[in-house]
C-alpha cells in the first residue's frame, strides 16, 4: 500500500505542477495581450497623426498651387496690358 500512496502522492505533485504551469501560461497571454493592445493603440495613435500631417501637407500644396497660378495669371495679364501699352507707344511715336 506504501506504493499506491506514494503514487498518489506524485500524482498530486505532477497535478500541482501542472496547475502552476497552466496558471503561468494565463499571465503569460494575458501579458502578451496587453502589449499588443498597447502596440495596437500606439500605432493607431502615430498613424492618426501621420494622417493628419499628410492632410494639412496636401492642403498646404493645393494652397501653394493655387497661389502660383494666381500669380501666373496676374503677371500673364500684367505682360499683356505692357505689351498694349508698348504697342500703342510704338504707334504713337511713329505717327506722332
Amino acid at each position: 500500500m506504501s506504493t499506491d500512496h506514494e503514487t498518489l502522492r506524485a500524482l498530486g505533485q505532477v497535478q500541482g505542477q501542472l496547475n502552476g504551469i497552466a496558471d503561468l501560461i494565463k499571465e503569460t497571454s494575458a501579458a502578451t495581450n496587453r502589449r499588443i493592445d498597447d502596440l495596437k493603440e500606439t500605432m493607431d495613435d502615430r498613424f492618426q497623426d501621420h494622417g493628419e500631417r499628410i492632410s494639412r501637407l496636401e492642403s498646404n500644396e493645393r494652397a501653394t498651387a493655387i497661389k502660383a497660378a494666381g500669380i501666373g495669371a496676374a503677371a500673364g495679364a500684367a505682360s499683356g496690358v505692357v505689351g498694349q501699352l508698348l504697342g500703342a507707344l510704338v504707334k504713337f511715336k511713329i505717327g506722332g
